[in-house]
């Protein structure tokens, strides 16, 4: 097992996990991430096999979940499922998961 240094109170890196973090992240970034599991911890006693996992879990972007807009059902003239989606635009398009545009779809859930 290689040897782990203290970053703050709690979180426990490798050098070679730190600098993964600081190639992925940049230095600011990486520090800054590490310092908001520091206080995570700190306050809600979080406790992790690996502080480097969790601090890139933590990183990963969270998708909005989209939920059935009331009254409403997909633009798709032949579709029957509930609209999740409305566009901007001039005009009111609304689209249920399965019609919704693909650059759309990569942002939700």
């Amino acid at each position: 097992m290689k040897d782990k240094k203290k970053y703050g109170d709690f979180v426990q890196l490798t050098d070679d996990e730190y600098a993964k973090l600081v190639e992925k992240f940049g230095e600011q970034s990486a520090r800054e991430k590490i310092e908001n599991m520091n206080d995570a911890i700190a306050i809600h006693g979080y406790k992790y096999k690996s502080h480097y996992k969790a601090v890139l879990v933590w990183s990963k972007p969270k998708k909005t979940k989209l939920w059935p807009i009331t009254g409403r059902v997909c633009g798709v003239a032949t579709c029957p499922l509930p609209a999740v989606y409305k566009s901007k635009g001039s005009f009111d398009h609304y689209y249920c998961n399965q019609h919704m545009p693909e650059k759309v779809k990569e942002y939700y859930e």
